[in-house]
């Protein structure tokens, strides 16, 4: 059962450009649930595509991320990784194509994020950075309400810590953040978060109080009691230049414990 997980640099390049077809057969290889080894290829396949030739995927790019979803959100862990990397790297090259298919995505990153398997959650944490670096900001944020909602508390702690992510991706952008509804919606969303049941969920939304107040500033959030409550909440004695919501290393330094709990 050993395998090879390749990062995208080390994909092998196509030479020469493969025909239109070879997609078919590809799509073909990620249905073949009698084989997993056969899908693991596949999906290393798919991503040389990606990689490559990304204009062969696009007429049949909902099939492919339909076929990678699945296999990510497989009970075969190898399978589940791999899924997971080629997920993160599909977001990455079609951007705002993935828009239409980005709750299906969303609901099979989340919940393998929240998975007790770190083998598995670690690579979904990585899935997740690179969604949350380039899909479409406001399709994100209305996929990410929705999984504030869950009964699952390491779900809603993933959900904001993608929050906070999203946050400091608009209020670095310079492009006139206090007019974003996505950051107005964010700062909703920390308020309530703030409030949580849990305190992992808690503990994550003052790091993304921090980013909207901290960063932001009053581009970050509006005036008014929720503003207060933020800046209330928000962590202190973090270094603004060196503070990157992106990087699990530093929220675990800034918040001085592990960022996901229980």
């Amino acid at each position: 059962d050993d395998v090879t997980y390749l990062l995208q640099d080390e994909l092998r390049e196509f030479n020469p450009t493969p025909p239109e077809k070879w997609v078919g057969d590809v799509l073909k290889r990620l249905g073949n649930s009698d084989d997993w080894a056969v899908q693991f290829n596949g999906i290393d396949d798919m991503r040389r595509l990606v990689k490559s030739v990304p204009k062969l995927l696009a007429p049949s790019l909902r099939k492919v991320v339909a076929a990678i979803v699945e296999l990510a959100d497989s009970l075969r862990s190898q399978l589940a990784k791999n899924g997971l990397r080629s997920l993160g790297e599909l977001f990455a090259r079609f951007g705002k194509a993935m828009n239409v298919d980005i709750d299906l995505s969303m609901v099979v990153m989340m919940k393998r994020a929240a998975d007790t398997n770190r083998f598995i959650a670690e690579e979904a944490e990585i899935t997740l950075i690179q969604v949350c670096r380039s899909a479409t900001e406001s399709f994100l944020m209305k996929s990410l309400v929705t999984s504030f909602a869950n009964r699952q508390p390491r779900v809603r702690q993933r959900a904001v810590w993608c929050l906070a992510m999203l946050a400091q991706r608009i209020v670095l952008s310079g492009s006139s953040p206090s007019m974003s509804p996505e950051l107005a919606a964010a700062a909703d969303a920390t308020t309530k978060a703030l409030g949580d049941a849990n305190s992992g969920v808690r503990s994550l939304a003052r790091v993304s109080a921090y980013v909207l107040i901290g960063i932001g500033g009053s581009a970050g959030v509006s005036t008014g009691a929720a503003g207060v409550r933020l800046a209330d909440a928000m962590l202190t004695g973090v270094d603004a230049s060196a503070f990157d919501a992106f990087d699990l290393q530093c929220v675990q330094r800034c918040l001085g414990h592990a960022p996901f709990a229980g």
